[in-house]
């Protein structure tokens, strides 16, 4: 008959999968600027309302993403295992890339801060 692996043959493998799918702060994320808009064409009243609205939103996330962040602690010291998937991470990244071409073409344009 087979024995199935004990469970302390798993924690190296299941353990990072684990802390993969944990939701980051905010501030660990990084921009993805891969798919964040150009803005090319855009006037600097435009690039402004843009910049309204992309930091109410990415305030928002934020405290969403804080939200998850605080619910995975509670969870792995709890189950042992976080249950956020990772929370806003993508949104967060995206919204934090557009920023960065928004700011790039609000440079260029040579719109006021």
């Amino acid at each position: 008959m087979t024995r199935l692996p004990s469970l302390r043959s798993w924690i190296p493998v299941l353990l990072p999968l684990a802390l993969a799918a944990c939701a980051l702060p905010p501030g660990q994320i990084a921009p993805d600027v891969t798919k964040a808009p150009d803005y090319d064409g855009w006037s600097c009243t435009a690039l402004s309302r843009e910049q309204s609205r992309l930091d109410s939103a990415l305030t928002q996330l934020s405290r969403t993403q804080q939200t998850a962040v605080a619910a995975d602690v509670m969870t792995v010291f709890l189950v042992g295992i976080p249950l956020s998937g990772g929370g806003k991470n993508k949104e967060i990244a995206a919204a934090k890339g557009a920023d960065v071409n928004l700011a790039r073409r609000r440079a260029v344009a040579g719109c006021g801060a």
